[in-house]
């Protein structure tokens, strides 16, 4: 039982600095690190941690440049996300397949494939995700520069997915 807790404490941990290395823009390293993270999580059979990791996992191999490993593992997460009612990792995911299609530059594709999960919803692409990589280094092209999120949902059916949204974020880099 200690061993399995401490495996878990060592997964999420991991999980964290994963996702802060992907946001510095090290992702040969946060990649390396998400993947032995995803075989911990699995090893001690931790789903939601796991598919978690499956989902940062995925958006590091989309930025390394396999859009296809990237999109699968993404949609697999979305699979698992929406079988057990996951919410928030949906919602993650969501944005974070819309940003895969904007790198893979197939972003009808991508709205094809959320309308066949729900033909209700409504997907209007109003601009492109500012990356880690172009954000935060001072010679990235959106260094010092404000990055506002918008999303809205709406699809009139209720108890749907879909609905999520964020209400206010507020990220300040010290």
């Amino acid at each position: 039982q200690l061993g399995s807790h401490h495996m878990r404490e060592q997964a999420e941990v991991s999980r964290d600095l994963g996702e802060l290395l992907l946001q510095l823009g090290s992702t040969k390293e946060a990649e390396q690190i998400l993947r032995e993270a995803s075989f911990t999580a699995r090893a001690i059979e931790s789903a939601s941690l796991s598919a978690d990791l499956l989902r940062l996992h995925g958006r590091a191999v989309l930025v390394l440049g396999d859009t296809r490993q990237g999109r699968t593992e993404l949609e697999s997460t979305l699979n698992f996300a929406e079988q057990r009612g996951d919410v928030a990792i949906a919602v993650k995911t969501c944005i974070d397949l819309v940003e895969a299609a904007d790198l893979g530059g197939d972003q009808m594709q991508m709205a094809e494939f959320l309308r066949a999960r729900n033909p209700k919803v409504e997907i209007h692409l109003m601009a492109t995700w500012s990356r880690a990589d172009q954000t935060y280094p001072p010679q990235g092209a959106w260094a010092g520069q404000p990055i506002r999120l918008v999303m809205a949902a709406t699809d009139g059916g209720k108890g749907n997915l879909v609905e999520a949204a964020v209400d206010d974020i507020r990220i300040r880099r010290p």
